[in-house]
């Protein structure tokens, strides 16, 4: 049976990490974020990328700008830690990780990939590319309207649905 993806603190150690692009005080600019619990604040990331598996997908409905919105988790364990990212599904970061996601297959998503984020153009766009050792994963065509972009997310979700994990998060061979 596949694992259920919960938005719930799952056993041992989980790290989120928000895509949100900013800059310090001293003028680094960052793509991400970390969630410090103990200072219950964002915190800047400085690594720009990420190598793991990607064990689950989700959505969920929130609240942004007081505006109805849907926000995509990610979770991929790296190592002993687990990262759930977080992104707007409809943001560029957003839509590149599910239409990349979306086109990798189970054997491929059985091997790690690395997520790596940069800044866009604009002073509030993070891009998100995706690589399986040294090549470019090159994903879907970006979904023109949100019917699409559901198309996507769908694809990808159930790719890793089917799949199973060991303890360690690794896949089990069927």
């Amino acid at each position: 049976m596949a694992e259920q993806f919960s938005l719930g603190l799952s056993s041992g150690s989980l790290r989120r990490l928000d895509i949100e692009r900013g800059t310090t005080e001293d003028g680094r600019q960052y793509c991400w974020g970390y969630w410090d619990t103990y200072a219950n604040s964002l915190k800047p990331e400085f690594n720009t990328m990420l190598t793991g598996y990607i064990r689950r997908i989700g959505v969920r409905q929130t609240e942004y700008k007081s505006k109805k919105s849907n926000q995509l988790l990610i979770e991929v364990l790296a190592g002993p830690t687990s990262y759930r990212i977080k992104a707007g599904l409809e943001s560029a970061a957003g839509k590149n990780l599910v239409c990349a996601i979306a086109v990798l297959t189970q054997e491929r998503l059985a091997k790690p990939v690395s997520i790596r984020v940069r800044p866009g153009d604009d002073d509030k766009v993070v891009l998100v590319t995706l690589f399986q050792g040294d090549e470019m994963v090159r994903g879907l065509p970006w979904p023109g309207d949100v019917t699409a972009l559901r198309t996507a997310y769908k694809r990808a979700k159930q790719h890793l649905e089917v799949m199973q994990f060991d303890e360690n998060g690794r896949v089990i061979r069927n």
